[in-house]
């Protein structure tokens, strides 16, 4: 049992130096690694569509959220992007009668 603990602890050391090195190489080759900065063109279009809908100021947020399919963080992402950032919601009430 013991025996059995050591050979995993030395099979995870070896995993890790062999992906320590592999990182190493690729930088030394040129390579960028990690996540692409910037939106994807989803992304993108997510942003631009929760701005618009923040400056028409029809829809309340959790409206908006579930219209455009993102979450609250990813929304406040987005207005920050898209330079609204601590502006005040503009609100048009309508006159709607049920």
């Amino acid at each position: 049992m013991y025996l059995e603990v050591q050979i995993k602890d030395i099979i995870i050391i070896i995993i890790i130096e062999r992906t320590k090195a592999g990182l190493e190489s690729a930088k030394l080759r040129g390579k960028v690694l990690g996540r692409r900065k910037g939106l994807t063109i989803k992304g993108e279009e997510n942003a631009i569509l929760c701005a618009y809908h923040f400056n028409e100021g029809i829809l309340s947020i959790p409206n908006i959220l579930k219209k455009v399919e993102v979450s609250k963080a990813t929304y406040y992402k987005y207005l920050e992007l898209k330079g609204l950032k601590g502006k005040v919601k503009p609100y048009k009430k309508t006159n709607h009668q049920e």
